[in-house]
């Protein structure tokens, strides 16, 4: 059948010669015969004139029948200009066969190759035709594809809504099916969740390359989690098995969980590298939990490698944050930033927000943004008894403790079984019922900017395995304890009132040179290594010892290093003889620095000084006197101590003629930069 258009609104007709057709006659037959068949009118329903006769300007108001027909044109005298056959209408009609149903939406039928097409009955059929082959062309750039309506990942994204089986993505009617549809060992693959609503039944394992998982944003895109069995596995476990996984991440979800029986967890990381996860969240407050003890929830699990990024992370449950030892390598977690982290710990009887577990080998790694941190028994608890080597620049800032009442727990506890170095706290809050920080085996602390406002719980927890400490700016309530064991108070820079430290450093004698930097022009601190100041009167007629000072070993540790020893006494009111003397190394030691007097009621300074010259068993020693003007001579001696282990200074008097006559008042030892 031969299908036309009437060419305008109006019929219009022209002579040989392309002018109007004046009084031109256009006669209408059915189509194929000479039975005539009368157009319609303007209003397409009234018949008009058979022929109609055109007017001065060519034209006619006609419009086609429904059925086909056979046109003739001629002149107003009857002479032929053209006749055509078929001329049939094209009046729009409705298309049906639509899809009622997802089943009938997903029928495909292969029309076959060139020229051994099958050809359609109904316009369902092409559509079943049209859908195969837009199969067919995307299957060609994702073979994992079985719909015609799934995105092809290789074309930019993987739509997990598309591979759903069942759900409509709302709250009530979650997608469901869409895990077991993908494959997660694929690498490269950016697997993109529109908003909506998901249901995933086991863990997910992702052991490709260069992963990257997001949704819509936070509470967007949420994942239900309802799983039927327990699992150490996370919802997204990001795991190569025995090989590092590189370059993945997960953003711009939820994942929530109703079920409170199973052991979970949110989010795996296992040996990888370069990861990042950014605005994700893991459970609400009370419900991401399950699991009994030890065997219980966790927010997120990390156990290697190196180069990640966590921010903008809310982790709930019984155990928010778990930081394991690397199953693959002695690289555990090396160069992690965790900024803006939200965590919620159910409970502050079982769990730390965040634990550490033994073993682990930590280096460069921040806490650091916002970081407020609900409940726990500990803030962070780090207590290694098996580690090996040491770890090393732990910076933790910024963090609120808040809503625990745990009472012997800790807001950092930190403790190493063989030595954490260059560790940095910095801007920390502490609740009311509990303890500030715990440290052993720590190096190169720096303490700042710290707030405990529990008047009865301990500030800071430390000893002789942590050196040296540097603490600024602490605020602590009155009834708190600053408990430092045999630690070493070389440096103060003040306090306002006993709640407030200003600036103090803590050391132990062996390590004090490490403050004072002796053999350089670094800055001494205050120079003070040791100091007495308990009271002693002579108790008898001949030379006894009074009070001792201990140099500590290696204090002297370049040649022309100096050390100043400085004792003060003072006398009884008479004119009795008295002499008071400096001896190093020994009672019978090289004296440093004597006077005699007969002065009554006066002081007496000495004041000695020892010179490492050519070893660490070498040294000039000199010094001289002073008491109410009375100057004695220097003296000068060398020595063979060995300064590389403690020397013992001896402070002494002699008071012949009476019991009492000099008092030793104090004594310090200066280490002279």
């Amino acid at each position: 059948m031969t299908l036309a258009f009437l060419p305008l609104p109006r019929f219009r007709a022209f002579d040989a010669n392309g002018l109007p057709l004046a009084g031109g006659l256009l006669y209408s037959y059915q189509a194929t015969s000479s039975t005539p068949q009368a157009l319609l009118t303007s209003d397409g329903s009234t018949s008009a004139a058979n022929p109609v006769v055109l007017d001065a300007n060519g034209e006619a108001d006609v419009r086609l029948g429904p059925n086909a027909y056979k046109l003739t044109l001629k002149t107003s005298a009857g002479v032929d200009l053209w006749t055509v056959d078929n001329i049939s209408s094209l009046a729009p009609t409705v298309l049906g066969d639509y899809s009622a149903t997802v089943a009938q939406m997903k029928l495909k039928t292969d029309p076959g190759e060139l020229g051994t097409e099958s050809l359609a009955t109904a316009l369902s059929g092409e559509l079943e035709r049209l859908r195969w082959g837009m199969l067919d062309t995307k299957q060609a750039l994702d073979p994992r594809l079985t719909q015609w309506y799934q995105t092809p990942a290789r074309l930019g994204f993987l739509n997990v809504a598309g591979y759903a089986t069942g759900g409509t993505g709302t709250s009530g009617d979650p997608w469901t099916g869409w895990a077991a549809a993908i494959d997660w060992t694929v690498s490269n693959q950016d697997i993109v969740f529109p908003a909506g609503h998901y249901t995933a039944t086991a863990p997910i394992i992702i052991s490709g390359l260069r992963v990257h998982v997001h949704g819509a944003g936070k509470s967007a895109t949420t994942i239900h989690y309802a799983p039927t069995t327990g699992s150490t596995n996370g919802v997204f476990s990001f795991d190569g098995g025995a090989a590092e996984l590189f370059q993945c991440s997960l953003k711009t979800l939820t994942i929530l969980s109703s079920d409170t029986t199973y052991q979970k967890v949110g989010v795996l990381l296992s040996d990888t590298s370069e990861f990042h996860m950014q605005d994700v969240q893991v459970g609400t407050d009370q419900a991401w939990t399950g699991g009994t003890y030890p065997n219980d929830s966790r927010g997120m699990v990390i156990q290697g490698r190196e180069l990640g990024i966590i921010e903008q992370v809310t982790l709930a449950g019984d155990f928010p944050l778990q930081i394991k030892d690397n199953p693959n390598s002695t690289i555990d977690i090396d160069h992690f930033v965790f900024r803006d982290l939200y965590l919620i710990t159910k409970t502050d009887t079982l769990r730390p927000c965040i634990g550490i577990s033994p073993g682990v080998n930590l280096t460069n790694t921040t806490f650091t943004g916002a970081q407020p941190w609900i409940r726990g028994t500990h803030g962070l608890l780090w207590d290694d008894n098996t580690g090996a080597q040491a770890s090393f620049s732990l910076k933790i800032e910024n963090v609120r403790w808040e809503q625990s009442s745990n009472a012997s727990g800790y807001m950092l506890y930190l403790s190493h079984n063989s030595s954490l170095q260059n560790v940095s706290l910095n801007n920390l809050y502490a609740p009311p019922l509990t303890n500030g920080i715990y440290l052993r085996n720590n190096r190169s602390v720096t303490l700042s900017n710290f707030y405990h406002s529990n008047p009865g719980g301990t500030v800071l927890n430390a000893d002789t395995t942590t050196y040296p400490i540097l603490l600024d700016n602490l605020f602590f309530q009155t009834g708190s304890a600053l408990s430092v064991g045999s630690l070493k108070q070389v440096y103060d820079a003040g306090h306002y009132a006993s709640t407030q430290i200003v600036r103090r450093i803590y050391d132990v004698t062996p390590h004090l040179e490490s403050l004072i930097a002796p053999g350089s022009t670094a800055y001494s601190p205050g120079g003070i290594l040791v100091r007495t100041a308990t009271s002693q009167a002579t108790v008898g007629t001949s030379e006894e010892t009074l009070a001792t000072l201990t140099l500590p070993a290696g204090t002297l540790n370049a040649n022309g290093q100096v050390v100043r020893i400085v004792a003060v006494f003072s006398t009884a009111a008479n004119s009795n003889s008295k002499v008071a003397r400096l001896r190093w190394n020994g009672t019978g030691g090289t004296n440093i620095s004597s006077i005699t007097v007969t002065s009554s009621a006066t002081a007496i300074v000495l004041t000695g000084y020892v010179q490492r010259t050519t070893s660490a068993s070498a040294q000039n020693c000199f010094g001289s006197a002073d008491s109410a003007g009375n100057v004695s001579s220097a003296v000068y001696g060398a020595d063979t101590a060995d300064t590389s282990a403690d020397v013992v200074i001896y402070v002494r008097a002699t008071t012949a003629s009476g019991a009492g006559d000099v008092t030793f008042q104090a004594a310090w030892i200066e280490y002279l930069p």
